[in-house]
């Protein structure tokens, strides 16, 4: 089983017991855990060789990034000013918590199934590319009832009502690819450690969110949303700490306090970004509310609205039968 929220991470949300709160965004169901029970999916990172085997080198590399950055984590709930080496270390790990996620893979695989789409109304409900690719597969025809065939199949396939583009989750990790370009974005925004007055922070299965001034961009862009002058990222590490990154201000030594509602906000963003779990210390029936306030996964990609665009359906394993 692999963590893609890290287990070490959820550690620091677990109550005297050990054990975390999950809460069900939706129905406001909650139950507790342990965390290495917590945020698993068996061979999430993992590709499957030839021989039945499966290749671990992403899994592994997560983990690097999560060993280097541990020890850290008491230095920063201190409010202790990281190294420009610990700093990097811990951007990097944010990075990965951003993009290892349900979210992050859903998005990303929607971002391929998009091109597909594309691809679809570019060669498929076009008529003459439609029988180049007829001609190039079957070998071009003089045969009347073929000619027909070619055109009812034309007829069925250009109406996307009758497609659905299916594709594999994990085509998602691709998203991953781009963790040293975030890693260096966030090693270059200014940190500070906040605590909130009387409110503890919740975590989800979508911990590392960031807000900023949408009228200036889309906010479900995280290349964009992370290089906008007003974004303010923000990534909790225990119920009374949180790291911010943001461009404006400076870096703060020590912890900054906030109040109650600012916290209880970010505890709103939190949950609204999430994709199916809220992550917490105490069984909180304020908690409840806000999973039920938030049913659906808080991040998309709009696709386009014309009506050529196929339906895509991500699914966590292809069923070779109905592949489109």
């Amino acid at each position: 089983m692999q963590h893609y929220v890290p287990k070490f991470y959820l550690e620091n949300f677990t109550d005297p017991n050990g054990y975390i709160w999950v809460y069900e965004k939706g129905t406001g169901k909650c139950w507790r855990a342990k965390p290495e029970n917590v945020a698993v999916e068996r061979n999430l990172y993992s590709s499957q060789n030839k021989d039945g085997s499966y290749n671990d080198s992403l899994e592994k590399a997560l983990a690097d990034a999560e060993r280097m950055a541990a020890p850290l984590i008491p230095k920063i709930e201190r409010g202790e000013m990281l190294t420009g080496e610990e700093k990097e270390k811990f951007s990097l790990f944010a990075a990965s918590v951003l993009l290892r996620t349900p979210t992050a893979m859903r998005m990303g695989a929607k971002i391929y199934a998009i091109f597909a789409g594309v691809v679809y109304n570019n060669e498929i409900c076009n008529k003459e590319k439609f029988e180049e690719m007829q001609d190039m597969h079957k070998g071009k025809t003089k045969n009347e009832n073929e000619w027909k065939a070619r055109d009812v199949l034309w007829e069925y396939f250009k109406n996307s009502k009758n497609v659905q583009i299916n594709i594999k989750k994990q085509a998602g990790l691709g998203v991953l690819l781009i963790t040293g370009y975030i890693t260096h974005i966030l090693f270059r925004m200014n940190t500070l450690v906040i605590t909130a007055e009387g409110q503890d922070f919740i975590t989800s299965d979508n911990p590392f969110c960031y807000a900023s001034d949408s009228k200036h961009h889309s906010p479900h862009y995280v290349m964009d949303g992370l290089g906008h002058e007003n974004v303010v990222a923000t990534l909790p590490i225990s119920p009374d700490r949180m790291v911010v990154f943001r461009w404006r201000g400076k870096s703060i030594r020590g912890i900054s306090e906030i109040s109650r509602q600012d916290g209880k906000e970010l505890n709103g963003l939190r949950a609204s970004r999430a994709e199916k779990y809220l992550y917490a210390s105490r069984k909180d029936p304020g908690i409840v509310k806000l999973a039920k306030k938030y049913p659906n996964h808080g991040l998309d990609i709009e696709t386009f609205k014309e009506e050529y665009i196929p339906d895509i359906n991500i699914v966590r394993k292809l069923n070779k039968d109905k592949r489109v």
